[in-house]
């Protein structure tokens, strides 16, 4: 009867493995295309760039910076933010943390990836006090689903 005891202790430790290493994967992906998607919104900003140096702008330079000062720096700061923190979930999950800070430390970098990269959308889209609203809203339902996943998903917690 020992024997079945190992082999089910086995199956499971192989489950978890199975499962954690799907997870990596997973929030791979996720934290790829974010690199790439907040990349390219570097060089793209929203509004475009202004075309030729007349009336005081300088061509090349974001036209929401002159137009829209705040919406701008708020995209500019957390698009940034999304972009780094994206690469520094990727460089983690290059190598397994085991320790429990380690664990926090990393779920940590990989909420504020995802708060900053709503954060740029909404700066990115909202056009009135409306549409900020309705984004929050929106973004509020995203995060309590986010929640509830992963609680009810039991997400393995030796990842990265």
């Amino acid at each position: 009867m020992s024997g079945v005891a190992t082999s089910t202790r086995g199956n499971e430790e192989h489950g978890v493995v199975e499962r954690e290493a799907d997870f990596r994967a997973w929030l791979l992906l996720l934290m790829s295309l974010t690199a790439t998607v907040s990349y390219a919104a570097g060089f793209a900003p929203p509004g475009g760039v202004w075309n030729d140096s007349a009336d005081g702008h300088v061509a090349g330079t974001p036209v929401w910076r002159d137009r829209f000062a705040v919406r701008y720096l708020v995209f500019y700061y957390s698009n940034t933010a999304a972009f780094f923190s994206s690469l520094l979930v990727i460089a983690m999950l290059a190598k397994p943390n085991k320790s429990k800070r380690q664990r926090h430390i990393f779920y940590s970098i990989v909420v504020v990836c995802f708060m900053s990269l709503c954060c740029s959308y909404m700066a990115g889209t909202s056009v009135d006090v409306g549409s900020t609203m309705l984004n929050l809203i929106f973004i509020a339902v995203f995060v309590l689903i986010m929640i509830v996943f992963t609680l009810k998903q039991n997400l393995p917690m030796s990842c990265p």
